[in-house]
């Protein structure tokens, strides 16, 4: 046989060539599911417009939604006067 080494498979290299179709193999496998992640996740290349919880924006509008909805519940009388400041100092 053609350049018949040692163990079959392996070639003139010896062990160096599977060691690094191993190593081509993995890594080719982690990207393919890294890919698979991200796309499953929504946070791809394309799409850059994320929200974070954290937010100071969406934090201030969260809170503006809650203090209208104590605001209204105090209108219609719902609550009392006390209770409407002890949730109104809570949304702080």
């Amino acid at each position: 046989m053609l350049f018949y080494y040692g163990f079959p498979f392996t070639g003139p290299w010896g062990w160096f060539s599977a060691l690094i179709g191993l190593l081509i193999t993995i890594i080719i496998f982690s990207v393919i599911v890294r890919i698979i992640v991200r796309i499953v996740r929504g946070d791809y290349c394309c799409h850059r417009h994320h929200h974070h919880w954290d937010d100071p924006a969406r934090r201030e509008d969260t809170y503006s939604a809650a203090r209208k909805i104590l605001d209204e519940r105090y209108a219609k009388g719902e609550i009392s006067e006390e209770e409407y400041k002890r949730m109104r100092d809570n949304l702080r």
